[in-house]
This record gives structure tokens, C-alpha cells and sequence, in this order.
């Protein structure tokens, strides 16, 4: 396609091309010229170019410094607050077990100790309420809340402590 362009030019402006310096030799030449022509206001811009970006490198550098020690701060703290919350649920678990084995023990007769007799006719009482408000409540209800629970095994339901049914 170019030999078609070169075709339809006529020989006098083939001949004024051929001692004409490209356009990119124009570009190139503009370009060396700027960076001879480099002043002192030139120099000077590069210079504080120059400390801006070592600032702002180490600005950078400190706060990722920063950063990473309080992301290891705040991961030792979470880690010390699950391990709190995981010993007071623990704790409170044993509490709970507790409390079932004084109810079986004062219903059983083995225990007579007032305080414990008094807490455990609260706890059945407490459990009486809470029987007659769920047998109040929409059976749809109930299927969200928690089931009714009785805090103390029954020695006839071997389902209730997981101990075995006596031998008829």
C-alpha cells in the first residue's frame, strides 16, 4: 500500500523527502533539548521531589509498622477475652450441675440443711411457673423457645441422667 502512496506523488515531492528528518526525529530532538536545558528550578523540583517520596516511603513504613503491632495487640487481647468467656461458661455449667445434684440430694432426703431446703422449694416453684406459662402459650411458640426442662433427673427415666432403669 505504501508503494500505491509513493505512486501517486510526484517525483519532486519524493525528492523533498528524502533529506527531511522524520517526525519522530523531531520528537527525539525536542526531547534531548529539554533535559540539556534542565535549570537549577529543574534540579531543585527533582531534589524535593526526591525527599517527598523517601517521606512518604517511611511514613508508610511506620504506620504498616503500627499497623501490624496493634493487629497482634488486638489478636492477643480477643484471644484473652474468648478464653474469659469460655471459663465463666464452663463455670457456670459446673454451677448448674451443682445446683441439679443438691435438688436430687435434698429431694432424695440425704441432705437437711434449711438454706438448700428453702432454695430448692424456690427452684420448684420457679419450675411450676414456667410449666403453667408454657402450657398457656400457642403450641408455634413453643417450638421456638426452649423446652421445658425439669433441672432434676428423675431415678424412673432412664432418659433424664442416662442412668440405667432398675431391674423389674
Amino acid at each position: 500500500m505504501a508503494e500505491q502512496v509513493e505512486a501517486t506523488r510526484s517525483p519532486v515531492e519524493q525528492k523533498k523527502d528524502v533529506g527531511a528528518p522524520s517526525a519522530d526525529a523531531n520528537a527525539d530532538a525536542t526531547t534531548d533539548a529539554d533535559a540539556t536545558a534542565a535549570g537549577p528550578q529543574d534540579v531543585a523540583l527533582n531534589q524535593a521531589g526526591a525527599l517527598l517520596s523517601a517521606a512518604v516511603l517511611g511514613l508508610v513504613r511506620v504506620l504498616a509498622r503500627r499497623g501490624r503491632r496493634q493487629a497482634h495487640r488486638a489478636a492477643t487481647v480477643g484471644r484473652a477475652h474468648l478464653d474469659l468467656r469460655q471459663l465463666r461458661h464452663d463455670r457456670d455449667v459446673m454451677v448448674q450441675k451443682l445446683g441439679r445434684e443438691v435438688c436430687a440430694l435434698v429431694d432424695g432426703d440425704e441432705v437437711h440443711h434449711p438454706g438448700l431446703v428453702r432454695g430448692v422449694q424456690r427452684i420448684r416453684e420457679l419450675d411450676g411457673r414456667i410449666t403453667a406459662l408454657q402450657a398457656a402459650l400457642p403450641s408455634t411458640t413453643l417450638a421456638r423457645s426452649e423446652p421445658a426442662s425439669d433441672p432434676t433427673p428423675d431415678p424412673q427415666d432412664p432418659t433424664s441422667t442416662g442412668a440405667k432403669a432398675p431391674a423389674p
